[in-house]
């Protein structure tokens, strides 16, 4: 949780890395084939060695935004229905569709309500950007948009609670009865918090700098879809 709630840094630092979808994975490849299935405390000390600094790095990651959602009730957020996180669904190639058995699994992204003000001074506006839009019930609404090229700037987090083989998985293999697609993610690994949000084609190659955000408040990236 503590992980989940860190602030943007004053200063974005221009030596992060920068990749995409397969580079992610196989950053990641070796890491996922040793702790298939682990939680932290089953951790081997060596795995917790090489955990520690990855947790600390600040990535540039670019994708296309499939599908938004706000995040549910969760200890981070004091299971607060009104502070949430909200999940971006990135994907290597955009799709017409929302996500739906046979197509690849997205890297999850997250932006927290520490992080979301921010983010909207920058005027982003999630549901522009995004294809389509997850209703509370769980069922999707197109917004209108193609899904769109972004880059967001944030923590690597290994998310423990979502290593199993029902959560992770190159491909969708079914619509589970609750609705949700399963596996529902390309890797454990996520971008979390997200601190900044762009359009990949409007990047220059020196990130600009970012100040702290503002404490947590009512004003979401997104607009509701209601």
């Amino acid at each position: 949780n503590r992980l989940k709630n860190r602030p943007a840094p004053d200063n974005l630092p221009v030596t992060s890395e920068s990749m995409d979808t397969a580079a992610f994975l196989k950053r990641f490849a070796d890491f996922e084939a040793k702790t298939k299935g682990k939680r932290r405390k089953e951790l081997t000390p060596a795995e917790k060695e090489e955990l520690d600094p990855l947790e600390k790095q600040i990535v540039y990651f670019t994708g296309y935004l499939v599908a938004a959602y706000c995040g549910p009730p969760e200890t981070t957020n004091c299971a607060s229905v009104d502070f949430h996180d909200w999940h971006l669904e990135l994907f290597e190639k955009p799709q017409d569709h929302p996500p739906q058995p046979g197509d690849p699994t997205p890297v999850i992204c997250e932006i927290t309500p520490r992080t979301q003000s921010a983010i909207y001074r920058d005027n982003i506006r999630i549901q522009e950007l995004t294809a389509f839009f997850r209703r509370p019930d769980l069922t999707y609404e197109s917004t209108g948009h193609k899904a769109q090229k972004i880059r967001v700037t944030g923590y690597f987090l290994w998310d423990d609670e979502h290593n199993g083989k029902a959560d992770v998985g190159s491909t969708i293999r079914y619509i589970a009865a609750n609705k949700y697609h399963q596996p529902w993610r390309s890797a454990a690994w996520e971008i979390h918090p997200v601190f900044k949000v762009e359009l990949a084609d409007a990047v220059t190659t020196s990130p600009a700098t970012s100040t702290v955000p503002a404490p947590p408040s009512p004003t979401v990236p997104v607009a509701r879809a209601d």
